[in-house]
């Protein structure tokens, strides 16, 4: 699991009153929580944003969390406020989570919604939205017993079901980020859409993330050849970093039966097939001249994995070189030197010939 829920944050649920989601009389402007929740943050007080989940969505929101205040001016739980037309407009993102829970709610003011909130362990808060009787609910009572209760704050629960289905919801309801994540390392570009501020804890996960998903399918595709090699498919193969990192622009070399030697790269990705793969200008001039090359591509490896193998990728080659050595040739004259640059490639292209590999089964 990507994110993981926060070693000293309890999880809270409450039924959401008529208060709370600011109907009725009340003109309260605020949703209550309860104490010994958000244990890791001081004084219950943070102005910033926050995980927002609904449903099989996940967005993020302005979040203005601190302390009630009483009349004796002592504090007690925290609560989570809409937030002042000055705050929301210091804030990139000029909606809140209570807000947002306010509109979801007046699709059908007749149920009876719940929330969940709870810190993750790069210290996002979440709040997840939850209407009686759907799926989620249905998911939570069976963990829970035959009704979700009022309130209540779950303590110690390390090991507990319900934190491994909330663990598991919010990796869910972040695949879009965790992709973003994934080509953001992948590119050195923090550009990504769906958060405001991406993690520094995210990204470098992320990048460890990255590393492991590149062992991993070199690991499958040695396995596989191995296979082949065994069913005598191919003559010989060779894993270039099976005990290190070798920095060479591919991962194997492949004998086939005639005796022809190929040059193999593993591209692979916990996502689909069509996410661009990413190329150095040495893999490219690499692949330029030495066309017996293949781009063994694995994706969906965070389900099951699979293959897709293309023979002609040199082809994207021939213009990518020519323009590259004129670039390098024009900003030399300038005392300027080019070392290295990224290429995508969209693995669609109609000039790609990728081959599905049915009997890719580890």
């Amino acid at each position: 699991m990507f994110f993981e829920l926060h070693k000293d944050s309890n999880i809270g649920l409450k039924v959401l009153s008529e208060a709370d989601l600011g109907i009725g009389t009340s003109h309260q402007t605020h949703i209550g929580l309860m104490e010994d929740t958000f244990n890791f943050i001081e004084d219950y007080k943070q102005y910033s944003y926050a995980q927002f989940i609904y449903e099989d969505t996940s967005k993020e929101l302005s979040s203005f969390l601190d302390p009630i205040q009483n009349q004796d001016d002592t504090r007690r739980s925290p609560k989570i406020r809409k937030g002042t037309k000055v705050e929301l407009k210091k804030s990139l993102i000029n909606k809140s989570v209570v807000t947002e829970i306010r509109d979801i709610v007046k699709s059908d003011l007749t149920a009876k919604w719940f929330l969940m909130w709870f810190g993750l362990n790069n210290k996002d808060l979440v709040f997840f939205l939850i209407k009686a009787n759907t799926k989620d609910y249905k998911a939570l009572v069976h963990i829970l017993g035959d009704v979700l209760p009022k309130r209540k704050i779950f303590k110690d629960i390390d090991s507990s079901k319900i934190l491994k289905y909330l663990n598991k919801k919010v990796n869910d309801v972040n695949t879009t980020y965790l992709e973003e994540l994934e080509i953001a390392v992948e590119t050195c570009n923090t550009n990504i859409k769906s958060r405001i501020n991406p993690k520094e804890i995210d990204l470098y996960k992320a990048q460890k993330l990255l590393k492991e998903i590149g062992k991993q399918g070199e690991e499958l595709l040695n396995q596989y050849l191995n296979k082949l090699k065994t069913e005598k498919k191919i003559s010989d193969y060779e894993w270039m970093n099976v005990n290190r990192e070798t920095g060479l622009p591919y991962d194997f070399t492949i004998i086939d039966k005639s005796g022809k030697l190929y040059y193999s790269d593993a591209k692979s990705t916990s996502y689909h097939f069509e996410r661009n793969m990413f190329f150095s200008s040495n893999e490219l001039k690499f692949i330029n001249q030495n066309r017996n090359y293949l781009i063994h591509r694995v994706y969906d490896m965070s389900n099951k994995p699979l293959l897709k193998i293309t023979e002609n990728i040199a082809i994207i080659t021939d213009d990518f070189i020519a323009h590259y050595t004129d670039c390098k040739t024009n900003i030399a004259k300038n005392g300027l030197k080019l070392n290295s640059v990224k290429v995508e490639v969209p693995p669609t292209l109609s000039i790609l010939d990728f081959k599905d590999e049915p009997n890719f089964i580890i």
